[in-house]
């Protein structure tokens, strides 16, 4: 799997949206963003985005691809 690396943000069109995240993954997610000088939002889009890309290369189900 490739490294997870935090490129620049791109001023791109973006929506909000709830979610609900568990309140460890929460805490962890800002002691990461803390310690790269980074927003949390920015922090969960970029993860979000890494995950995608890296399971759109695996097959998922038994016919179709994510």
């Amino acid at each position: 799997m490739e490294k997870f690396i935090l490129p620049n943000m791109n001023k791109e069109e973006s929506i909000t949206k709830t979610i609900r995240i568990k309140y460890g993954l929460l805490e962890r997610l800002k002691q990461v963003a803390k310690e790269n000088n980074i927003s949390v939002n920015r922090l969960i889009v970029e993860s979000l985005e890494f995950a995608l890309k890296n399971l759109e290369k695996e097959k998922v189900g038994s016919d179709s691809y994510f």
